[in-house]
């Protein structure tokens, strides 16, 4: 580390080395798994039990990371398989970013539509079904209007209300 202080959390550490990075160096560095368990005080462990606790811990770090350095610095981390995570450039930002929501929340439209329709029709009752149809339906037009395809079709007023 640059420092001899130790922050708590530990997130903080590594923070504060990549503000750092950018300060030198500017956007576009990779940041390898290997130094953000070095910035966060871990060592991987050799038995099942430790390892939980060290993925667990892991994990909590890099997601309190990834938040405070989004919403506190305005600078976005991009997972890099195998490698670790890039610093964005601000206009990979722009581009990446939303593209990642985007599918995160078509997943989500999916999920949601296969937990509706695989519901035993015959066990609800006719007001339950109504109930069903409509959000079915709502839930198709959402995944229409992701894709694009309906928004292209609508006038400024309707996209309004769809959010596209």
């Amino acid at each position: 580390m640059s420092d001899s202080v130790q922050r708590f959390p530990e997130w903080k550490n590594a923070i504060e080395e990549i503000l750092n990075e950018i300060e030198a160096n500017g956007h576009g560095a990779t940041i390898t798994h290997a130094k953000l368990d070095e910035w966060f005080g871990l060592v991987e462990p050799v038995d099942v039990k430790a390892y939980k606790k060290y993925v667990f811990k892991r994990l909590s770090c890099l997601d309190a990371l990834k938040f405070h350095l989004l919403e506190d610095h305005s600078v976005c981390l991009d997972s890099v398989r195998g490698v670790g995570y890039k610093i964005l450039q601000p206009g990979e930002q722009v581009d990446r970013v939303p593209e990642v929501y985007m599918d995160r929340a078509k997943n989500g439209v999916r999920r949601a539509m296969s937990s509706l329709v695989h519901v035993k029709a015959t066990e609800l009752t006719p007001a339950e079904l109504s109930i069903r149809s409509r959000k079915i339906e709502r839930l198709g037009f959402i995944s229409v209007s992701m894709r694009g395809r309906l928004t292209d079709r609508l006038s400024g007023a309707q996209r309004s209300v769809v959010g596209g």
